[in-house]
């Protein structure tokens, strides 16, 4: 496992209540749930720099072009 850092940031009340939310429905910590959404992030950041494009379906198999900024 890698070296953790602490580190601390300011969440709005609504982000901080997102955060518990999937904190609690995935059985993982707060901590857990910053780390997936930065892999995230990046993985998505570095296919859009090369040039490409993040699809997703949603439950009605629509495809949908997500973007992001």
């Amino acid at each position: 496992m890698n070296k953790l850092i602490k580190t601390s940031f300011n969440l709005s009340e609504k982000d901080y209540e997102m955060l518990k939310d999937l904190a609690a429905e995935r059985h993982v910590s707060g901590a857990d749930i910053v780390r997936q959404a930065i892999s995230n992030f990046k993985y998505f950041h570095d296919v859009q720099k090369k040039g490409g494009s993040i699809l997703a379906e949603d439950s009605e198999k629509n495809i949908v072009k997500l973007i992001f900024r």
